[in-house]
């Protein structure tokens, strides 16, 4: 009796653990130093985190839309046509 409450334990542990470990982060920071967020880049439901329309990954409506954003190595977001380092909102317009 013992014995099958300590493997159903053991299998109950290592099945959550699997489950925790490949479920992806939502609002994700990455673990890169050389990473920016790069806004008016992305493709439909192609977006990083959230934004003032909504608050998860994978939510965005529209290409391009200049809320939008998605980690690039760092240099590159100015390199792309429509890439911008700040939102539309702190552009101080």
């Amino acid at each position: 009796m013992k014995h099958d409450t300590l493997t159903r334990a053991i299998l109950i542990a290592l099945t959550s653990a699997g489950i925790a470990t490949t479920t992806p982060s939502i609002a994700h920071t990455p673990k890169e130093k050389n990473v920016e967020k790069c806004y008016g880049i992305v493709k439909t439901k192609m977006n990083d985190c959230g934004t003032p329309k909504h608050a998860c990954a994978s939510q965005a409506a529209t290409d391009r839309d200049p809320n939008e954003w998605i980690y690039v190595l760092k240099g590159n977001c100015r390199r792309i046509a429509g890439g911008s380092l700040t939102p539309p909102d702190s552009s101080g317009s």
